[in-house]
């Protein structure tokens, strides 16, 4: 009987919490902490720039312009030019398209290796624990 009570009123209890999901708690703690929201608006403003690149660039990122070789920055060259004369600031631009999926793929496959092996060497460890860490490092 006394099991009976104790259940009853922790079901009651659980049903007062409010009922929340796993992401709508990281939600809410991902906008109490200023890093993360420093972070998501740094990442928002890279993949912006990489997909309005055409709009962006002043310049073709690809065309020679032998009349300005090697230029200091300026208003016209914010970044300056290169040997070739192409503005420095617009192949930044252009490059962002490449380094943004190329740093998605490193990161996936870091977590595709890293997850496993990680949970392998923590279910065993003892001596492949440390086998693990030293090629690690």
């Amino acid at each position: 009987m006394a099991k009976d009570v104790l259940k009853l009123q922790a079901q009651e209890s659980l049903a007062a919490l409010p009922s929340q999901s796993f992401w709508r708690m990281g939600l809410r703690r991902a906008r109490k902490n200023p890093l993360a929201i420093i972070g998501v608006t740094i990442l928002t403003f890279e993949i912006l720039v990489a997909i309005f690149a055409t709009q962006l660039a002043p310049y073709h990122p690809y065309e020679p312009d032998y009349g300005n070789v090697k230029q200091q920055p300026s208003a016209e060259h914010p970044f300056g030019t290169d040997a070739l004369g192409r503005d420095v600031f617009s192949r930044v631009i252009y490059g962002s398209r490449v380094s943004l999926p190329m740093g998605l793929f490193v990161v996936t496959i870091a977590i595709l290796i890293g997850v496993p092996v990680g949970a392998i060497v923590g279910y065993f460890g003892g001596v492949l624990d440390m086998i693990v860490m030293r090629l690690v490092d």
